[in-house]
């Protein structure tokens, strides 16, 4: 009976006290207490004990100030009320038949079951899980269309975590959800904790501990986002890192507060003291623009339905005026396109308008290659264009000097 009852009470501490308040309770003190080494073995820096200490300072938050209608409030009344009465015909007569002990259980089985369904159901819609948000469910409906069962999905911080957790029931993929990154900015008014020119500095620690742990386990992963570049307060460091070290493919993007982007997540060349690339190009774009070169980790070859991993090192030969973009395309040995991927350098964290003249900048992309593609050999171009004009792309010259064309010849993929 103790334990049952120390039980009910962890379970009563547990949904009055939210975990993080036990955590922040920890790192308050001086030195901060270390939640898996005193909490776990020393009965003061212990939940239970924290949390019963906090209990003076909540404001509770039932479900019921939530519910849609008054379902849930009349349905958990009604099923006590039948409990209650259950419980004192039964000290009254203890000795019953079976058929009347089933009956009893079963009814009270029913009503806790109704009490459940119709309570889950009226608080379905609770504004606090964005339920309501046509947005976030659009691109969960998407995300559980292209998501593959061996991906994985990241929840950028845990803005989203009640939306997944209410209205994502598959089992995989697997979501994960990162801490709040010190470098983002939620609002004009609330300033980042951190700010530096370098993503790997704008994210916690532990997120690139999982998020490298996750690219040893997975090979491609969907970053769901709450923002994008239209959002001019956000800086979205978690994004600006799995662009620099693995290959954006592409993106789910019904708003620009619901966002998933796609990641291979084979690891990219270091992007600060840009390594040179393996397969030299020298290819001007332009007269401000050079291809340095690109790196094809899976050495030139590839499977269909697979992607293709190739970063490229470019280098602005003078300041450049617009923000161009670039594309990727395979050709086949009939001259067809049979894959594309367009961007902004960086997956749009770097436009080119912000480049000075010499700067070194790597520029991943995942290209996915179509399920049906035929073996053989194809020819990758890189091309840069202005979006206003698409058709009219930059001219290429050779190192030599030589025109190219509208387009550079960065390497022939070999498809299995």
């Amino acid at each position: 009976m103790l334990i049952v009852l120390a039980g009910i009470g962890v379970q009563l501490l547990g949904s009055l006290v939210p975990i993080e308040d036990y955590y922040k309770t920890l790192a308050a003190q001086n030195p901060p207490v270390i939640p898996w080494e005193e909490g776990a073995w020393s009965l003061r820096w212990s939940p239970i004990y924290v949390t019963a200490t906090l209990l003076d300072d909540v404001t509770l938050d039932v479900a019921w100030k939530h519910a849609s209608a008054p379902l849930l409030p009349a349905l958990s009344a009604a099923l006590a009320a039948a409990a209650l009465v259950s419980a004192w015909r039964w000290l009254r007569r203890p000795a019953t038949s079976r058929r009347r002990l089933w009956l009893t259980g079963a009814s009270l089985g029913l009503g806790a079951t109704l009490a459940l369904g119709g309570g889950l159901a009226a608080i379905r819609h609770d504004p606090r899980y964005y339920g309501d948000f046509a947005p976030a469910r659009d691109l969960l409906a998407a995300l559980e269309a292209q998501a593959r069962s061996e991906d994985v999905i990241v929840l950028n911080n845990s803005i989203d975590t009640e939306f997944f957790m209410n209205y994502y029931k598959r089992t995989v993929p697997v979501v994960y959800t990162l801490p709040r990154a010190p470098g983002e900015r939620y609002s004009p008014k609330q300033l980042p904790d951190m700010v530096s020119a370098n993503p790997d500095e704008l994210i916690h620690l532990s997120s690139a501990l999982v998020i490298g742990d996750l690219a040893r386990r997975h090979d491609r992963l969907w970053l769901v986002l709450d923002s994008s570049r239209f959002v001019p307060v956000s800086v979205r460091p978690v994004e600006h890192y799995l662009a620099r070290h693995y290959f954006p493919i592409r993106e789910i993007a019904p708003h620009d507060l619901a966002r998933a982007v796609l990641f291979d997540l084979t690891p990219a060349p270091p992007p600060t003291a840009p390594a040179w690339p393996d397969t030299p190009v020298g290819a001007t774009f332009g007269d401000a623009l050079r291809l340095v070169g690109t790196d094809l980790p899976a050495g030139g070859e590839a499977r269909s339905g697979e992607v293709l991993a190739v970063s490229l090192l470019r280098e602005a030969l003078t300041p450049i005026e617009q923000d161009y973009t670039g594309a990727l395309l395979l050709i086949s040995a009939q001259g067809e396109l049979v894959a594309q991927r367009d961007s902004l350098p960086v997956n749009g964290f770097a436009p080119m308008s912000c480049w000075s003249a010499g700067a070194l900048m790597r520029d991943n992309h995942g290209l996915e290659l179509p399920a049906s593609l035929p073996p053989g050999d194809y020819a990758l171009w890189a091309v840069v264009y202005w979006w206003q004009t698409p058709t009219e792309r930059l001219p290429v010259t050779s190192s030599a000097g030589l025109s190219l064309g509208d387009h550079a010849l960065i390497a022939t993929v070999t498809v299995r």
